[in-house]
């Protein structure tokens, strides 16, 4: 009988734990995020997780990302059809 308190206890405590969340850390982002309306957040997939990130920065900032990323991209082609080309 012991025991099956002691287990009903521990799995209490930690089903608790799980469900506890850190509400100051997301008050005081939400309040930063009011105050510069250029601000723009997103939640994004990570790779194998099923939780989603928030990522958020400014619509410049987004901007010289999607920018440096197309570039990145047709760079990458760029090499792959000279290398394809230099091996035939």
């Amino acid at each position: 009988m012991k025991y099956v308190i002691s287990g009903a206890f521990l799995a209490g405590l930690m089903l608790s734990g799980c469900a506890s969340t850190d509400d100051s850390k997301t008050a005081a982002t939400d309040s930063s995020n009011q105050k510069n309306d250029n601000m723009v957040c997103e939640y994004i997939r990570v790779t194998g997780s099923n939780l989603k990130k928030k990522i958020c920065m400014t619509r410049e900032e987004r901007e010289r990302q999607r920018e440096a990323a197309r570039n990145e991209m047709e760079e990458l082609g760029k090499r792959m059809a000279l290398d394809t080309a230099t091996r035939n």
